[in-house]
């Protein structure tokens, strides 16, 4: 009930740019951006005085509408005759719905109906927010601030941390973590609008944007992304609002308001996810060049308007990691970025990123060409694994067929796009479009720049998806140069079939299969991904409650599944606090910190901890009491006494709750 507040305010932001005459998707963008800048001052403002509870986020909340209730009234009677005047904002002209038209947006809806049920349904179950994206959140919400902490995992506090910002807020006020999964869902909702309108702003007719949004939801990374609580969707939707304020400022349309919103949506792109400094800076070089080209006056206010905006909004992270790490702008590890630069680095990671799409049903097709690439590498004499510009321990291979939302590819898109290139530099209609050129130019570069400046992971395919989004509008401008309105009709709709199957079985949150999210219960759902783990951390939680101990610490390796100990625990257990003990990174800082200074847990629970069977923390001895014999790392138990309580047996009922 009470977080229909955060819906709320969201649908009055975007109506009430309605109100003021603006065209619907452009208020959808307008509107999502005005949203998200006062939830985030809203949740550092909060956090600056330990007040992130449920009572004071609620009546931020409830603040937040009434204002955004007042102004939509007063817009609302102003009516929209000046800004009518000013620009013509609100145009439809070609907007057929014919048969054809209607066909499609049902099939659009589908898709993403279908993945918004998935992701009311299924729980979390990502690795990476098992490990940090709902675990940092569950720690803030403790906290009742963002503040760093001590912990084991640094990439809870240097990473990005907008979309666990709107998580946070959903979860003090749902009390559960049933709607995390829906952030990443409207961001593939806003990218399907917000791509169809850069495909109108780069010249695309009505049809032809409707194309560009069944190519945005039909991505299958999009597709497995969309129901989870990774950010790459969100960061993928704060990029296409970027663009698309981007091209207004350059066509000289709502200038003033199109500036300031592209540097807001930058700089959320910025706090949502750090690819997006790569990803976003070509289309800034773009944007500051036309204001240049315009006059010096006009590019020195964009470039102050800018700035100012991105690092306001990122004030507070970059403050916080500034004190802990010394640098506004950290990873605190060489693993992400490459070690050499060169053209051949680039080489090699270009084309090494761009295999992990193409793979087809065909293991010849598979096979013949990992052997290609292997002979191109050893002609260049590259090492085609060189840890230099390669994740340490990782091995290249071209990835099977698969719909797991780390690894999948996009090789329909992939194909599609390559398309794209060669048309939009060949066909005459095409080139005649006057923006079609940079905005081209722009997206492949920053493509390039990611090769150039990141390592290649194997997982790099979900880190790809923002570019996939931003083709969505080419690829539809594309079908432009298909003459046969039957055979553009046809491909669409194949592209939307064989989709529904990342929609329908995804490995991680499948709908169809003898287990799928609505015959297995949740908590086996929380460990769709590490089977081997469900055992042991049950067995942990019913260890904490035979013991009544609700304060527990935790030393876990650095990429440790931590979420779902929290799900069990309080579960089993209430008045429950935990924290990171024994830290010995540099966020070991914190422990001085009032809160952390006086935690004395109870207990300590370990995870792939392969130290000795006795921990000391602040001067007490705690010893292992437990280990688990089940999962494929090390799962204990430490208490403050010598090993006495056998450690009680894993119940069925537990385990189907």
């Amino acid at each position: 009930m009470f977080v229909s507040l955060v819906f709320i305010s969201l649908a009055l932001s975007i109506f009430t740019f309605i109100a003021k005459g603006y065209e619907y998707r452009i208020s959808i963008l307008l509107g999502a951006t005005l949203w998200a800048v006062l939830l985030t001052f809203a949740t550092e403002f909060l956090s600056i005085f330990d007040l992130i509870t449920f009572n004071y986020v609620l009546a931020s909340w409830i603040l937040t509408t009434v204002a955004l209730v007042g102004w939509f009234f007063k817009c609302k009677r102003l009516g929209s005759g000046t800004l009518a005047n000013e620009v013509n904002l609100n145009t439809n002209q070609g907007n057929s719905f014919s048969l054809f038209s209607i066909a499609l947006i049902g099939g659009i809806a589908f898709i993403i109906i279908t993945i918004g049920l998935t992701a009311l349904a299924a729980p979390p179950n990502n690795w990476d927010s098992m490990t940090y994206h709902m675990a940092r959140a569950v720690h803030w919400q403790q906290n009742h601030s963002v503040a760093h902490y001590p912990t084991h995992i640094l990439r809870q506090l240097y990473q990005s941390p907008w979309a666990e910002f709107v998580i946070l807020h959903f979860q003090i006020l749902s009390n559960s973590d049933r709607l995390a999964n829906l952030v990443q869902w409207f961001s593939m909702i806003g990218s399907a609008f917000g791509t169809s309108l850069l495909a109108k702003n780069l010249g695309a007719n009505f049809r032809h944007q409707l194309f560009t949004a069944a190519m945005s939801v039909s991505i299958p990374m999009g597709i497995l992304q969309g129901s989870s609580t990774q950010n790459d969707y969100v960061a993928a939707f704060w990029l296409v609002c970027f663009t698309n304020f981007v091209l207004l400022v350059i066509r000289r349309e709502m200038r003033k308001v199109s500036l300031v919103a592209a540097a807001g949506c930058l700089g959320l792109a910025i706090l949502t996810k750090g690819t997006a400094y790569i990803y976003g800076f070509p289309f800034l070089i773009w944007l500051l060049i036309s204001e240049l080209r315009f006059s010096r006056q006009a590019f020195l206010r964009s470039i102050i308007t800018t700035t100012l905006i991105i690092i306001l909004i990122n004030l507070g992270h970059y403050l916080r990691n500034f004190d802990l790490f010394g640098l506004p702008i950290t990873t605190y590890s060489h693993k992400l970025t490459n070690d050499t630069f060169t053209i051949q680095t680039l080489l090699s990671n270009t084309i090494r990123n761009v295999a992990l799409h193409i793979y087809t049903p065909l293991d010849s097709f598979n096979n013949a060409a990992e052997n290609i690439i292997r002979v191109v590498h050893k002609s260049l004499n590259l090492d085609i694994s060189d840890p230099k510009t390669t994740w340490p321990g990782a091995k290249f291979s071209i990835p099977r067929l698969q719909t797991y939302e780390d690894t999948a590819g996009n090789p329909i898109h992939l194909f599609l796009s390559t398309l794209t290139i060669s048309v939009c530099f060949s066909n005459k209609k095409i080139k005649q479009k006057k923006y079609i050129s940079p905005y081209l130019t722009s997206l492949v570069i920053s493509f390039l720049l990611f090769c150039f400046l990141l390592k290649w992971q194997p997982w790099n395919s979900r880190l790809h998806l923002p570019v996939f989004v931003l083709f969505s509008p080419l690829i539809g401008i594309f079908f432009e140069a298909i003459k046969i309105q039957k055979v553009k009709g046809y491909l669409v709709f194949i592209i939307l079939y064989i989709s529904l199957a990342w929609v329908f079985h995804n490995e991680s949150r499948p709908i169809l299969g003898n287990q799928n999210i609505f015959n297995t219960n949740v908590i086996e759902q929380y460990f769709t991904n590490r089977h081997d783990l469900q055992e042991s951390y049950v067995e942990v939680a019913n260890q904490m409650r035979v013991e009544q101990c609700s304060k527990i610490g935790l030393v876990l390796r650095e990429d440790a599944w931590e979420y779902p100990l929290w799900v069990l625990l309080q579960q089993n257990i209430s008045a429950l606090h935990i924290e990171h003990v024994d830290v010995k990174n540099v966020s070991n800082q914190r422990a001085s910190v009032k809160r952390y200074e006086t935690f004395s847990p109870c207990a300590i629970i370990s995870v792939g901890y392969s130290g000795p069977d006795r921990i000391s923390y602040k001067g007490v001895a705690f010893f292992k009491q437990w280990v688990s014999a089940n999962s494929l790392e090390s799962v204990g138990v430490f208490f403050r006494a010598a090993p006495q309580v056998k450690p009680s047996k894993v119940r069925a009922v537990e385990l189907s709750q």
